[in-house]
């Protein structure tokens, strides 16, 4: 997260001041001087190498240094790394998003966001996919994405427009685009919606041309969980039929 404009860290409260701190510390096992030119450098937050130092004096002293969490007698967990895992999340805006009818724009924009920052090739999947798609994919960083598979579910015939945009955006933005329709006997069908880099991704549980228009939400899905999905994807991928590029 970097906020619009320089932060003086001194008015910001003490969780939050401790939150800034671990990311640093977190990001490069960093001293408290270096922490300072981390947080002015990269979170353009202004903060002296003594307050980082008594910060991690104290999360030291809690025996919360690393995310490393040794239970005390009371069996909490210490202070400190309670309010990393309070806090980690919105440091990094990894929360979950809801995308409300009422107020879509919000919503919407933090998605589109977060699926730039995948990399890797993108794989999604949603039954009823169609060219609004690429609407979202749209900020991808061509420098890290060279590939992206479609599987749109067998419900109903694709518009023969989708194809049409799917050529212009692999032009555009020079990037390889299949995309495969599963057959509608598939066994074992995926009903999650689905976004994935290569550690990474997003799910939903509307489809992605409906978020927006009715209250929807957008769960990460972290390395473990983004395997799991891939496994699911290659096997229906590997008997969906192609319809771009068309075949010969």
């Amino acid at each position: 997260m970097v906020p619009p404009s320089e932060i003086d860290i001194h008015v910001l409260n003490e969780e939050r001041q401790i939150l800034y701190v671990l990311a640093a510390h977190e990001a490069k096992h960093l001293t408290p001087h270096q922490i300072a030119a981390f947080l002015r450098d990269d979170y353009t937050i202004s903060l002296t190498p003594h307050v980082a130092k008594t910060h991690l004096q104290r999360l030291a002293q809690n025996r919360a240094v690393n995310g490393r969490v040794v239970k005390g007698k009371t069996g909490r967990k210490p202070y400190g790394y309670r309010i990393m895992q309070k806090g980690q999340d919105i440091l990094q805006d990894k929360q979950d998003i809801i995308i409300t009818a009422e107020a879509p724009y919000d919503g919407r924009r933090r998605f589109k966001n977060r699926i730039s920052n995948l990399t890797g090739e993108i794989i999604v999947h949603d039954p009823y996919l169609d060219e609004s798609i690429f609407g979202w994919l749209t900020g991808l960083r061509s420098t890290s994405t060279k590939n992206i598979r479609l599987l749109a579910g067998g419900e109903r015939n694709r518009d023969p427009f989708f194809c049409d945009q799917a050529k212009a955006f692999a032009q555009e933005h020079n990037i390889n685009i299949e995309i495969r329709q599963k057959k509608r006997e598939t066994k074992g069908k995926i009903h999650l919606r689905f976004i994935l880099g290569e550690n990474e991704g997003y799910s939903s549980d509307a489809s992605f041309k409906d978020l927006g228009k009715k209250d929807s939400e957008i769960n990460l899905q972290d390395k473990s969980n983004t395997k799991k999905w891939k496994q699911q994807f290659e096997k229906q991928w590997a008997t969906a039929r192609r319809i771009f590029p068309p075949q010969n």
